[in-house]
């Protein structure tokens, strides 16, 4: 392409038609033998700024015709890339990329809860819910954990079994 703004430049425009020709020739190559998708769209951007080119280069040497089928080619080029979208996703967000953020939010949301059942399960141990099974009671016996905790917090009086 550099070679083709300094043929433009010094006047001659059959070097320089000819050497973005063979840029979009190659891209077109690369398109036809690529096999993934990147590399697809990757030449699809090559072609299209050749063409781009060529159409300036033609509109300026007062070849409307040319310039017109260079432009068919780029809406062509443009339809490509468009079709190479998920259906149903205009943004350009690939299901996979939506899938990863659904569950990246699911694991920050487990993740929120996790700390909130570690911070009421600390609060709980602290308030002497959790360690009641080794605290004597008001006889100095030892007794269920459970039933130390009704007396404490609920008031009930003290029962032998």
């Amino acid at each position: 392409m550099y070679q083709a703004r300094r043929a433009r430049a010094t006047g001659d425009l059959q070097r320089a038609e000819s050497l973005i020709g063979e840029v979009d020739v190659f891209a077109l190559r690369m398109a036809d033998g690529s096999g993934t998708k990147i590399e697809k769209l990757i030449a699809l951007a090559i072609s299209k700024s050749a063409n781009k080119r060529l159409a300036d280069l033609l509109a300026s040497s007062a070849r409307p015709q040319d310039a017109r089928r260079v432009a068919l080619r780029l809406d062509e080029i443009e339809r490509s890339v468009k079709g190479m979208r998920p259906r149903g996703d205009p943004g350009g967000r690939s299901g996979g990329e939506q899938a990863f953020r659904r569950e990246a939010m699911l694991l920050q949301g487990f993740g929120i809860l996790a700390v909130l059942a570690g911070l009421a399960a600390f609060c709980c141990w602290r308030c002497g819910l959790g360690g009641c099974e080794m605290r004597k009671h008001a006889g100095g016996e030892r007794c269920a954990g459970w039933r130390t905790m009704l007396q404490r917090r609920c008031s009930l009086p003290s029962v032998r079994f």
